[in-house]
């Protein structure tokens, strides 16, 4: 009798191992289909010496998986992790899950920035991050319990919050409208109703006007005094003609000044509009640049300027056909293989600058292949690094499949180091620590705001770090 339970209980244990092996060589084979990307934008948290990179991490386990003639069938189990890399190798330090893709209701998810010991995200709700341990240390409920008159009164949806890297401090408009600002560490909220903007160009441009107005009262006013008066006074032999002159001759002095001020008051109004402008456009080519993968053509522009020096990226005849007006534009053109020129900014009557095509330089170089700045996405104006040194974005061959190349050269256009990224646009970019942070995508399974790749590029020698999410290895 003991003998038979121990052959059962044998027999059951082995069917129980047969069917575990079975399930671990079954998720084996399934793994290979697994996908794993960042969502963009990431963020880098820095402390004291320290940095790391921080992304949310979409991890779809596959559960099954079925492929036949013309189709691909799978299903998979998504849930959202949070990963830390370090700046300086991109090795991943640690990763953390978050939540299934069941628990979350509002979309889309988002890391919105940092505070000291805080990561701001929003994961179908607003949540604040440990950025040394990844652990979760406050999310709506523990936020309504310290702030017992907001309960219920936290915004269900994303585009509610916002983030102000001003102040490392997150604000949301609650349900009823009201604005608020939540303290870091102690999590209590404040009012903090926004005031509205001032709109200093169009308060200058109004203030000039009303000066040119009174400009223009004064001038009626001496026009009765030393015009009208006098040759009324003329005209009864009051006065004589030699005092009527010298009245004239005054009269004629004062215009002249009138017609200098009002030149200046001109001027003045010309160029604050031409700034007002100049902002507008700045501020949408900032929103424009906040997009993820914005395509290669609008990573760089070609022309940049500092301290009355202008530098350019042109064909000869990309250079003959401007206009002289320095532009921070974007050029197109996939074979347009770009010379660097420089010189001298000079100004027209207007304040406008131009180029000095007098005092043009133009340093012997390979030329570059759709060449141009690279743009801080952060002010839509291109990177300018210690001594003068610029980014040059470029391409190695002509087409679509042509791969994005950096070169750094210094303020004299001379290369300095050239390095291969790999990829045919980037994602996103931001420059730390004189590391240049890069995200992209050079996997198929992929597509929208993830990247499967993390390059980091260190400046000063143009050597580069890498880390694949999708395969989880540097």
């Amino acid at each position: 009798m003991l003998r038979t339970r121990t052959m059962i209980g044998s027999g059951c244990l082995l069917i129980v191992l047969l069917a575990g092996g079975f399930m671990l060589l079954l998720r084996a084979c399934l793994s290979q289909y697994d996908e794993r990307a960042a969502i963009l934008p990431a963020t880098v948290y820095q402390h004291d010496t320290s940095a790391i990179i921080v992304a949310l991490v979409n991890y779809d386990e596959t559960s099954s998986y079925e492929s036949g003639p013309g189709f691909t069938r799978k299903t998979v189990n998504t849930s959202y992790y949070i990963q830390s890399n370090d700046l300086y190798t991109a090795q991943k330090i640690r990763s953390a899950k978050l939540k299934e893709h069941a628990e979350i209701k509002e979309w889309p998810v988002k890391i919105f920035g940092t505070a000291p010991g805080i990561i701001w995200i929003y994961l179908g709700e607003l949540m604040a991050i440990d950025p040394n341990t990844l652990q979760t240390i406050a999310r709506i409920e523990s936020l309504e319990s310290v702030n017992k008159g907001l309960q219920g009164r936290f915004p269900k949806e994303q585009r509610f919050y916002r983030y102000n890297p001003a102040d490392q401090h997150m604000y949301f408009t609650a349900t009823d409208g009201s604005t608020w600002k939540i303290a870091n560490k102690t999590w209590q909220a404040a009012r903090a109703d926004e005031a509205e903007t001032t709109d200093h160009y169009l308060t200058a441009t109004d203030s000039l006007a009303r000066l040119e107005k009174q400009i223009q009262v004064e001038e009626d006013s001496l026009n009765n005094v030393y015009s009208r008066e006098p040759y009324q006074l003329y005209r009864q032999g009051k006065i004589s003609s030699a005092e009527y002159q010298r009245s004239l001759n005054y009269l004629a002095d004062k215009r002249k000044e009138f017609r200098r001020e009002r030149d200046l008051i001109r001027k003045s109004g010309s160029r604050a509009r031409s700034a007002r402008l100049e902002s507008a456009n700045r501020q949408s080519a900032i929103n424009s640049m906040e997009r993820v993968n914005p395509g290669y053509s609008q990573m760089s522009v070609n022309t940049d300027t500092a301290n009355g020096k202008w530098m350019g990226l042109y064909t000869q005849k990309e250079f003959t056909e401007n206009d002289g007006r320095i532009r921070l534009n974007r050029l197109y053109g996939e074979t347009a293989r770009r010379n660097m020129f420089s010189g001298d900014i000079i100004y027209d009557g207007d304040g406008n600058a131009n180029y000095d095509t007098a005092r043009m330089s133009l340093p012997m170089q390979e030329p570059y292949l759709q060449g141009g700045f690279l743009l801080n996405k952060m002010t839509a104006v291109p990177f300018r690094l210690a001594n003068g040194n610029r980014l040059v974005i470029h391409k190695d061959v002509i087409g679509r499949t042509g791969k994005t190349l950096l070169t750094m050269t210094d303020d004299r256009g001379k290369r300095i180091w050239t390095t291969e990224t790999g990829l045919e646009s980037w994602s996103d970019w931001q420059l730390i620590k004189n590391r240049l942070v890069i995200f992209g995508l050079d996997n198929k399974e992929l597509s929208g705001e993830k990247a499967n790749l993390l390059l980091i590029i260190d400046l000063s020698t143009g050597k580069q770090s890498r880390y694949d999410y999708f395969t989880e290895k540097s």
